[in-house]
């Protein structure tokens, strides 16, 4: 990969990639906004879940645990 891309991005190398999609903006933003949007679907629920956790009322039971090194 490396070699890849030395030989492709060298300042005086007039090789071009032989992909179609190099420097696809449309493509970029779509593979940077689909992987966020699923992100924050998974986080939606999540934190909603997580604050009604912190609501309980007056547990029944307490378990106090204490550690020592």
């Amino acid at each position: 990969m490396l070699g890849r891309i030395l030989f492709f991005f060298e300042q005086g190398n007039t090789a071009t990639p032989r992909v179609a999609f190099a420097h696809h903006t449309l493509l970029e933003k779509i593979w940077t906004y689909i992987p966020a949007g699923i992100l924050v679907l998974i986080a939606a629920p999540s934190f909603s879940l997580l604050y009604s956790i912190d609501a309980l009322t007056e547990p029944k039971i307490t378990i106090k645990v204490i550690g020592r090194q």
